[in-house]
């Protein structure tokens, strides 16, 4: 079992040696090197298990390998990585003949968000002003297991905050000129409550956001399909269940998800009006808003990867098709469903390029550099934070990323 440290103890701790390095160059890692600076304590290096992929410096912080670390008199080691490594971190540290460690718990690594003073640390030295916000849905929810509702109060809180606090571009604008620290705001899959909810937040202050749209929905009362899976199955099972659904094409999805309500189906968890998408003349008003961009996001959301090369096709082009008939206007920007590396390919931003689409957004956590590719734009999700907790978080992206 593991031995569970306090902040006060860490930094005793380190205070007993002239070498400190940090085992683990990730959140947890770059969260600790932030603490022990603002306590004056300045750490050796980042030791990794791995460097390929890895920077070779982080904040002027050297990021090593663990090969080329050795047990040393004056050095403490602090092991700040996830709990499924520790034994494996563990037994390396005893390879190497390194005995003095600590291996602090999540729990310890996480409180750091709110002991550490994110703005006076964040500064971007050079590049990365740009950091785009992910929403989906604006909507109080009793039961909310994907985390991608925020309610009505807290966005106007969230819109506020970034209103008085930083610089606001479009998804859809050039960035290149950006010297100070900007949010773009985005919200994906076009559910009602981003016309009945989140647009006169964004009217009030004035904040463009680019909201991206899955086609297939529009004007249907049926919610998305995702949706209908947190109707029908439990929670622990949510994920496992969605992530084998959405490298399915629409066809063999829609056939699944009908076994799912045959089987599961009851007068308690039947579908209503809360989840679904906007109808045409939803769609076409919010496209009329001087501050709102409509973007493409396919046809049926799936991944699209998982697709062959003639349904990417369509499910690209059709759907942008289809809104730009309902607005009246190209869409010219798109983000991918699910986001993730894995969820497509070369080929897939090939098709965007060639169908007119001039930047795709994945949801890869980060912020936008030079080298940042137009077609892979990180996102930051915004899950429902305290407004204290949504702000740490900006700056802490900034400090993760914006270097």
């Amino acid at each position: 079992m593991e031995t569970l440290y306090n902040l006060s103890e860490i930094l005793e701790y380190c205070s007993l040696s002239s070498r400190i390095y940090i085992y683990g160059a990730g959140n947890h890692g770059k969260r600790m090197a932030a603490f022990l600076r603002q306590n004056s304590i300045n750490p050796t290096g980042f030791v990794v298990s791995d460097l390929s992929g890895n920077d070779t410096k982080f904040r002027g912080i050297p990021i090593m390998d663990v090969n080329e670390i050795s047990n040393q008199i004056d050095a403490s080691y602090l092991v700040c990585v996830s709990e499924n490594n520790h034994k494996a971190i563990r037994d390396t540290l005893a390879q190497r003949g390194i005995a003095n460690y600590r291996i602090l718990s999540c729990e310890l690594m996480n409180t750091l968000c709110k002991e550490n003073d994110w703005s006076h640390l964040a500064s971007v030295k050079q590049d990365g002003f740009i950091q785009v916000l992910m929403f989906h849905r604006v909507i109080k929810l009793e039961h909310n297991p994907w985390r991608m509702a925020v309610s009505p109060d807290l966005f106007d809180e969230y819109m506020r905050h970034i209103k008085e606090n930083y610089r606001l571009m479009r998804f859809d604008e050039d960035w290149s000129e950006v010297r100070e620290k900007s949010i773009v705001v985005t919200l994906d899959d076009g559910y009602a409550d981003n016309y009945w909810n989140a647009l006169p937040i964004l009217e009030k202050y004035q904040i463009p956001a680019t909201i991206f749209v899955s086609s297939e929905n529009i004007g249907l009362t049926r919610e998305f399909w995702w949706d209908r899976l947190t109707r029908l199955i439990p929670t622990d099972e949510l994920r496992t269940v969605r992530d084998k659904l959405k490298f399915m094409e629409p066809d063999e999805r829609g056939y699944e998800l009908d076994k799912i309500e045959k089987r599961f189906c009851t007068p308690e968890n039947a579908p209503s009006e809360e989840g679904r998408a906007m109808n045409e003349e939803e769609l076409k008003r919010l496209a009329d808003s001087e501050y709102i961009t409509i973007g493409g996001h396919t046809v049926s959301h799936g991944a699209l990867a998982g697709e062959s090369s003639e349904m990417q096709k369509w499910e690209i082009t059709d759907s942008k098709l289809k809104i730009e008939k309902i607005i009246g206007r190209p869409v010219t920007v798109f983000s991918y469903p699910f986001g993730q590396r894995d969820t497509y390919t070369a080929e897939t931003i090939n098709m965007l390029k060639s169908v007119g689409y001039i930047r795709a957004a994945a949801t890869c956590p980060g912020v936008v550099t030079k080298e940042t590719p137009c077609y892979e734009i990180p996102r930051n999700g915004q899950p429902d934070y305290s407004l204290d907790d949504f702000a740490r978080a900006l700056e802490e992206k900034w400090y993760f990323y914006g270097s």
